[in-house]
C-alpha cells in the first residue's frame, strides 16, 4: 500500500462552500489569501511530522482534514 503524500494546490475559490468541498474530497488542509507566512510555516511543520512519523514507524499516517492554520 501506498503513503499519503502531501498536496498543495492554490486555487482561486476561497468560499467557505468551496473550502469544505476540497476537505471532504481529502485535501489536507485549504490556505487563503492572504497567504500568511505562519499558515505556511505550521502546514510544512504538519507535513515535516507527518513524514517523520511514518519514517520511523513504516506504518501508513493517516491525514486529518483541517481548518487553515490561522482560523483560530
Amino acid at each position: 500500500m501506498l503513503a499519503k503524500s502531501n498536496h498543495a494546490d492554490f486555487v482561486g475559490n476561497a468560499l467557505l462552500p468551496d473550502q469544505e468541498e476540497y476537505l471532504e474530497a481529502g485535501v489536507d488542509c485549504v490556505l487563503t489569501k492572504p497567504v500568511r507566512e505562519e499558515s505556511v510555516r505550521k502546514m510544512l511543520a504538519v507535513a515535516d511530522e507527518r513524514k517523520r512519523a511514518h519514517s520511523s514507524s513504516g506504518s501508513i499516517v493517516p491525514s486529518t482534514p483541517t481548518a487553515p492554520p490561522d482560523a483560530t
